[in-house]
Order: C-alpha cells, then sequence, then structure tokens
C-alpha cells in the first residue's frame, strides 16, 4: 500500500498471492520525480533502487542485516551517548547488482553499481537502526525522521483491523478478497 504522507490517504494498494515477491510490488508503482518513498527493509531491491535514482525519485529504508556493501566514503561518526536519539554514522557505500531484462530474469554477465546513503541512529530508546538512502541532500537525522513517519501506515493496519475485524475471508478468490477488504 502507498500512503500519501501529506493527507494519509492510500494512493494505491496491490493484493497479492503470499507467494509473490514484494520486489514485484516496487516494479508496478508509477512515482514521479523527485517524490519521496519510504518503506520496510524487506524491499531492499537494488536494481530498483538505481532506476529511481535515474528517475530523481528519493526513498529511505532500513538496511538488511546481511546486505554486502563497500564503505566509499564515511561522511561523519558521532560517539554514542545513551538514551539520546541520535545518529552516530553517516557513510557512503557501494553495492553491486545484476540487471534484469524484460521478464525479471538476471543478466548474470553484467554487474552493475550503485552507491547509497547509511546512517546509523539509535532513538531514544536505544534501539539501533541502519537506514539506507539516495537522499544525498538532505541531513541523516531527516532521513531518520522520514523512516519514523512510516508508521503511519502501521498506525493505518491497526485502524483497519480495529474497524473492520477482518479475522477471516468469505471467499478464496480474488474478487471476494477485493470486495471484502
Amino acid at each position: 500500500m502507498l500512503i500519501d504522507a501529506v493527507q494519509s490517504v492510500g494512493r494505491f494498494v496491490k493484493i497479492t498471492a503470499a507467494k509473490v515477491h514484494d520486489k514485484i510490488f516496487l516494479k508496478s508503482l508509477e512515482l514521479i520525480s523527485y517524490s519521496m518513498v519510504v518503506f520496510d527493509r524487506a524491499y531492499n531491491y537494488y536494481l530498483q533502487f538505481a532506476l529511481w535514482t535515474q528517475k530523481n525519485v528519493f526513498f529511505v529504508t532500513r538496511l538488511k542485516k546481511n546486505a554486502v556493501y563497500k564503505v566509499i566514503k564515511v561522511l561523519r561518526t558521532h560517539d554514542r551517548m545513551r538514551g539520546q536519539a541520535q545518529v552516530v554514522k553517516d557513510e557512503i557505500i557501494e553495492f553491486e547488482y545484476h540487471p534484469e531484462d524484460e521478464n525479471g530474469k538476471k543478466l548474470t554477465k553484467k554487474i552493475q553499481t550503485i552507491q547509497l546513503r547509511k546512517i546509523c541512529y539509535y532513538d531514544g530508546k536505544n534501539r539501533y537502526y541502519e537506514f539506507l538512502s539516495n537522499a544525498f541532500d538532505i541531513t541523516a537525522e531527516e532521513i531518520a525522521f522520514l523512516y519514523k513517519k512510516r508508521w503511519g501506515i502501521e498506525i493505518l493496519f491497526k485502524k483497519m483491523k480495529q474497524n473492520f475485524q477482518l479475522h477471516y475471508f468469505y471467499g478464496e478468490n480474488v474478487n471476494a478478497i477485493y470486495t471484502q477488504v
């Protein structure tokens, strides 16, 4: 689901079978230049990030724990102060990815790279986060703030569950689920 952050309303909803990978959802988004998209770490798809960067579509997400990258430049570091929300590191990192054909099949012979920002952040409860972004013109603190705003979608889903009581579906086909939701 894509939510307009200013108006707090859904702009795009796509319901798929559970077996469909989340990266397919990213391909179906038609975003205009200078949009900012914020999403969870399940969507780390470097080819899509490169395409968005070419179109001036900006994003903030969390870095997967098993991500493989090379640090290109450390922009700044800070000592951690317990109990205080703060950015402790801001880096430029580089990922390798394989281009794909129109059917989503990897073209293995050609490897490309993309440089992104990695922001290391502790919140006020001493929880550690690593954010990933292609937005180089905003501060690391703004990137952390944007990710925090992502929780608006979680609140929307909580409201939907409380108000619509979707404990089970009446039918199993796509039209039945769309109608009930």
